[in-house]
């Protein structure tokens, strides 16, 4: 199997794994995926602006609605993070302005998950939960559990 990804570039067996993976199953990892990047990044915090509890059940359906908030969200995260950050320093950012950017991943996991029974859609949850957590091992191990 020859797929191009962002995820082979971390975690190549992953790619094959998901490959043979039934669509149901794929949106339950990604869903499991990207609660544990709400959960590390502490976007769950944002509970009081959306209701992510509820969107990470993999019966979930989204509407057009909720992938706006949630873009729009995590948009205004990342600009918020890229805003802290000097351009002419190499990106040493504080902690509490990484956690905006980790937010915005964990977010877009989540727009990802939503559509997971497509590969490509999968992937990018998967690429999105380790950016998130940088911990490829941890993520293989949530994958097969």
């Amino acid at each position: 199997m020859n797929t191009q990804t962002r995820l082979t570039s971390v975690a190549p067996d992953l790619v094959e794994w998901g490959a043979s993976l039934p669509a149901t199953r794929r949106k339950n990892v990604a869903c499991a995926a990207a609660q544990w990047a709400c959960t590390k990044s502490n976007a769950m915090a944002l509970h009081h602006e959306l209701p992510l509890k509820q969107m990470l059940q993999p019966t979930y359906i989204a509407t057009e609605a909720d992938r706006q908030r949630l873009a729009q969200k995590a948009d205004d995260l990342d600009e918020k993070y890229y805003s802290t950050v000097d351009p002419q320093v190499d990106s040493n950012a504080a902690d509490g302005d990484l956690t905006l950017f980790e937010q915005a991943r964990a977010i877009t996991c989540v727009l990802y998950a939503f559509d997971a029974d497509e590969l490509s859609a999968f992937y990018d949850a998967l690429y999105e939960a380790q950016a998130v957590t940088d911990d490829v091992d941890e993520l293989r191990q949530l994958c097969r559990t």
